[in-house]
């Protein structure tokens, strides 16, 4: 009987080792921003200035999380109402043209010091091949007030990060491409994907039970 649970427990262990130190394709995500002035007032324009692709990854991993951060840049602010210190602002606000539309974005917020925007989307709602169209105002980037053109991200090293839902993560920093352009690419090398809380518990549920039938059957 303890060959037989000894046999049981190595099985569990290895199993959740493999799941623990398994790896996944390659995923890269591109984002860029482009145009004359992030905060354009003509509603028709105003929510195009970013995208953020998802070019490459494994068909089964989705964007969980995404944030774009302009703290390398100690003046830079997200915009997000009229009046001082900006002017006339606007909110994240999705692109109608967009493959990830309001209905995936679980939610977005902005910290205190108005320099991180967080947006966190729906359960396998951004997938691989994907683009988020979106416009936020943005304000005092590289040096400049309350207009920043696609280039100034790139000469600030404004940057962004990801989270994907197998608990990778990845980051990118802008190049500035043109006097209007800037590009931020992530790249995450093979991943590894972080076992579920479901997976590990059933693992061990499925240890414990083998042990209790071990021991009933020496009753």
């Amino acid at each position: 009987m303890k060959t037989a649970k000894k046999l049981l427990m190595t099985a569990v262990v290895t199993t959740f080792v493999a799941l623990s130190a398994g790896t996944a394709e390659a995923a890269q995500l591109r984002f860029t921003a482009k145009g004359e002035d992030s905060g354009i007032e003509n509603a028709t324009e105003r929510n195009k200035f970013f995208k953020l692709n998802f070019q490459e990854g494994p068909d089964n991993v989705y964007i969980k999380k995404f944030v774009f951060d302009l703290s390398p840049d100690a003046n830079a602010i997200f915009d997000f109402t009229s009046g001082s210190p900006g002017g006339k602002g606007f909110p994240f606000e999705v692109s109608q043209n967009s493959d990830i539309t309001d209905a995936d974005i679980k939610k977005y917020f902005l910290s205190e010091d108005k320099q991180k925007l967080t947006v966190k989307f729906v359960d396998e709602a951004f997938s691989v091949g994907e683009i988020l169209k979106f416009g936020v105002d943005t304000d005092r980037i590289a040096g400049g007030g309350k207009v920043d053109d696609g280039g100034d991200f790139g000469i600030a090293d404004i940057k962004f990060k990801v989270t994907l839902s197998n608990g990778t993560k990845g980051k990118g920093v802008f190049e500035k491409k043109d006097p209007l352009k800037s590009v931020a690419i992530a790249n995450i090398t093979d991943p590894q994907p972080v076992p579920e809380p479901a997976t590990i518990l059933g693992l061990f549920a499925v240890s414990g039970l083998g042990a209790f039938s071990l021991k009933r059957s020496r009753h």
